[in-house]
């Protein structure tokens, strides 16, 4: 590999372990803010939380990309783990998203109550369905 060229794929791993550390900070301090504070263990906080535990995986995901870059040459379990947690980082990180937004264009018609009995439903298909796709 050529000087300029293991130069240019150091500058891209540490900007990508820079940001997914940032991301993966800013998690668990909202993880942690949930934990400690009672008060907000709320029905649309904890969807709120659910998001926040999909972005941690896919934050550890791109720190290890990162790392990747770093190493001459990775496992190939390394690799297949990194695989994995990106996949069902992204996958999961979207549904929840979606769920979210479900979640907001609901609750203009229907009580929030209502909307909260159907939590469970919603953990299911937010870390389920991911997945399920994941291991497909």
């Amino acid at each position: 590999m050529s000087q300029e060229l293991l130069l240019h794929c150091n500058k891209i791993g540490l900007m990508g372990a820079t940001l997914g550390s940032i991301s993966f900070l800013s998690t668990l301090c909202v993880l942690l803010i949930y934990l400690l504070n009672q008060s907000l263990r709320t029905f649309t906080f904890r969807i709120v939380v659910y998001l926040q535990l999909s972005d941690f995986l896919l934050s550890l995901s791109i720190i290890m990309i990162s790392l990747e870059n770093f190493e001459q040459a990775s496992s190939q379990d390394f690799c297949a783990t990194q695989a994995v947690l990106l996949n069902y980082g992204v996958l999961s990180t979207s549904i929840w998203t979606f769920l979210i937004t479900l979640v907001m264009l609901l609750s203009l018609n229907w009580n929030i109550q209502m909307l909260k009995h159907y939590e469970k439903y919603y953990v299911l298909v937010g870390f389920g369905l991911p997945l399920i796709l994941t291991i497909m």
